[in-house]
């Protein structure tokens, strides 16, 4: 698997994109066996991941700890929510000439 992988991520580094010619004749130098070549040359998504034994959904989520609290960075360090001088004020809708 990791050998597919790899190859999928050496076309990706390559900024130049290859013709179908160079394609086939890349995938055809791999060694893959014959599904998995087809597979690439076919460029079917759903039968490599059955072949590498991929999952065809995958979810990532990030969610807060429980024991840290909410602290949401004011924009200014000032205890009185002024902007500093020479700081632009994000929510202000006066523009300077």
């Amino acid at each position: 698997m990791s050998n597919v992988v790899d190859f999928l991520e050496a076309l990706s580094l390559d900024a130049r994109a290859l013709s179908e010619a160079e394609y086939r004749q890349a995938v055809e130098q791999t060694g893959f066996d014959t599904a998995t070549r087809q597979a690439l040359l076919a460029r079917n998504t759903a039968t490599l991941n059955a072949l590498l034994g991929a999952r065809a959904t995958v979810m990532a989520f990030i969610l807060p700890a429980e024991d840290e609290p909410d602290t949401e960075r004011p924009d200014t360090d000032d205890p009185d929510g002024e902007p500093k001088e020479g700081e632009h004020d994000p929510h202000s809708n006066v523009l300077a000439a």
